[in-house]
């Protein structure tokens, strides 16, 4: 593929990446300076330069330019790494537009990123003129405490912890409680189905391993009340990739409950989440239980022939 004077060449995931993109990497490292998110962003640039995702490298004549990383999932493409040499600036919007002409050509149906790059100017303006949707959203963190124990909960309510056979009513809560917000994050969850597939991907280990012992299941007089899937992601860090309560048993804590219940049973690791800031209500019950914000996210979809 060729434009405005660039080739790209693609690097498969596990691949080893030629010694020319080294100085793209050593670049990268040193712009990164002492942003507050320094530390997540050079291990994610080291996962790229190790090969930990598909590659692609831009070219002109023999010099490198720059490269972008993806992964994915299905059919949803995340760019996870961007860096274009400082001396080729002026190729930013060409390097981001073939990136994404590439993945359109693959027929994803989801592109997005949330452009935590060394230098991300340039790669967000022409986002945002290619048709993708911004979308803020806030990343939150608490160190694990063995000596967290979970609130009271109405008579009759218990948290236990996952089984397949709840997947239908997760599936089903996933669906109808969504944030209007994170339906545009993550299209997925517009539909039963879509819902019924992501739930597929987290318990095969498509976003990171899936824990089962701190996976929760809320129950109120027998009834599915709610529910709290996490991972373990390859920092070693836990996220928990989704949480949400029935609204017949909403304000009654226990979505609190589910917190403590995986804040107490996580030793001291760190634990992530991601919520978009117009769910007010999430985003202070997290704050009740000890969450903080630890970065702010502007996460970038597009979905192709929708967008672009």
């Amino acid at each position: 593929m060729v434009e405005s004077g660039l080739t790209l060449s693609l690097f498969r995931k596990g691949t080893a990446l030629p010694e020319s993109t080294a100085p793209i990497f050593d670049e990268a490292r040193l712009a990164i300076g002492d942003r507050a998110d320094g530390p997540t962003m050079l291990e994610e640039i080291g996962r790229a330069q190790k090969g930990a995702y598909d590659s692609m490298l831009f070219i002109r004549g023999e010099e490198p330019v720059g490269l972008i990383c993806c992964e994915s999932v299905d059919d949803d493409a995340r760019l996870t790494f961007g860096h274009v040499l400082r001396s080729f600036s002026s190729k930013k919007a060409a390097v981001f537009n073939m990136a994404v002409d590439a993945l359109v050509d693959k027929q994803f149906k989801v592109i997005r990123s949330n452009l935590t790059w060394p230098e991300p100017e340039g790669f967000s303006e022409t986002a945002v003129a290619m048709g993708f949707v911004v979308v803020d959203r806030l990343s939150m963190v608490i160190e694990g405490d063995p000596g967290r124990t979970t609130g009271p909960l109405p008579h009759g309510t218990e948290i236990v912890r996952w089984s397949p056979e709840y997947f239908d009513d997760v599936a089903r809560t996933m669906c109808e409680t969504a944030d209007p917000m994170d339906r545009v994050v993550y299209p997925q969850y517009q539909t039963h189905e879509g819902c019924k597939a992501m739930l597929r991907n987290i318990l095969e280990n498509k976003y990171g391993e899936f824990l089962p012992r701190q996976s929760f299941i809320a129950l109120s007089g027998g009834r599915f009340a709610g529910y709290l899937l996490s991972i373990l992601l390859p920092d070693g860090t836990i996220l928990i990739v989704d949480i949400a309560v029935d609204p017949a048993f909403r304000r009654s804590g226990i979505g609190g409950a589910m917190i403590d219940s995986i804040v107490g049973g996580s030793d001291k690791k760190r634990i992530y989440l991601a919520v978009t800031t117009s769910n007010r209500e999430a985003e202070s019950l997290y704050r009740s239980k000890g969450f903080r914000v630890e970065t702010a996210v502007r996460q970038h979809i597009l979905a192709p022939g929708r967008g672009k």
